[in-house]
């Protein structure tokens, strides 16, 4: 299956694409299951379905994995439609209600911009003609995520832990430019 995928800091298209997604899914089933965290790698960018530092990317470099440190067996339950992909942890109820946030530290913008040539002149024809946007760019950032506890009567918060920095590299935008010269 061709998805796209992050190479570093750009998109391309590959095989496996969207594997990511699911790992996610399952990452915030875990949290929420108050499951540990053994392993867990961020994206090189932001991706677009859920908040900075609520990702878990995998690839042939990066894994997510997690343990069940409770006293008792969980069961994950796991359902895709069309347009959603659901994972459910059941287990011994977790005495404390969690929630997940996500707290962005610093933004930064892309330098520069990159160009692709435009042979077949679908939106740029000449050399000499203004660039035509293809993609646009994402601001890189550094977040951070936290596990938070409230007490489930008073609603109070009981606990908060706090997850690892992430950075996320900017995109360049994209641009076509023209390749015949006039004449």
């Amino acid at each position: 299956y061709e998805a796209p995928e992050y190479d570093f800091n750009e998109v391309t298209t590959g095989i496996g694409g969207g594997t990511c997604q699911a790992a996610t899914t399952l990452y915030g089933a875990v949290l929420l299951a108050n499951l540990d965290v053994v392993v867990r790698g961020n994206h090189s960018m932001t991706v677009d379905y859920v908040d900075a530092s609520m990702d878990a990317a995998v690839s042939a470099s990066k894994d997510f994995r997690f343990a069940n440190n409770l006293d008792y067996p969980v069961y994950i339950s796991t359902m895709v439609t069309d347009n959603w992909a659901t994972v459910k942890i059941y287990g011994p109820p977790c005495e404390y209600e969690i929630r997940l946030e996500s707290e962005i530290i610093s933004t930064f913008e892309p330098k520069g911009r990159k160009f692709e040539d435009d042979t077949s002149g679908q939106y740029v024809y000449y050399v000499d003609e203004e660039p035509v946007l293809k993609t646009e760019g994402k601001p890189g950032m550094k977040s951070q995520g936290f596990r938070v506890y409230y007490d489930r009567v008073t609603g109070e918060e009981v606990m908060r832990e706090d997850f690892e920095v992430d950075t996320y590299y900017a995109a360049q935008p994209v641009y076509w430019r023209g390749v015949h010269p006039r004449e």
